[in-house]
């Protein structure tokens, strides 16, 4: 009977990508990223066990990650605001395209 117990406990793709709330495509990177498992007949199974140890590695506290702030700051230059007005010009049609359409 301890067999049928440990069968219980495994799970499919789609138990697991129900589980975590995520779909199956990222389940099957997740197997492809190292997520022990079994390959069954029955097809691919894992254990609450294997998925576990699994997250723990993956887990990251982004609270003790400090960003520095850079020590020097460049000014904004005029150059600087000529080159991103021209790229707003390019985003829009350019400049003889605006004249078009205020010209119609």
């Amino acid at each position: 009977m301890e067999g049928m117990e440990d069968q219980k406990s495994l799970k499919s793709i789609k138990a697991v990508a129900e589980q975590l709330n995520t779909s199956v495509s990222s389940v099957y990177r997740m197997l492809a990223d190292g997520l022990e498992h079994y390959d069954m007949p029955g097809g691919v199974k894992i254990s609450d066990e294997q998925l576990q140890a699994y997250l723990e590695s993956k887990k990251r506290c982004l609270s003790s990650v400090r960003f520095d702030k850079p020590s020097i700051t460049l000014p904004f230059s005029e150059g600087e605001a000529a080159f991103i007005e021209r790229a707003r010009q390019r985003r829009r049609g350019g400049a003889r395209s605006a004249k078009r359409r205020t010209k119609a």
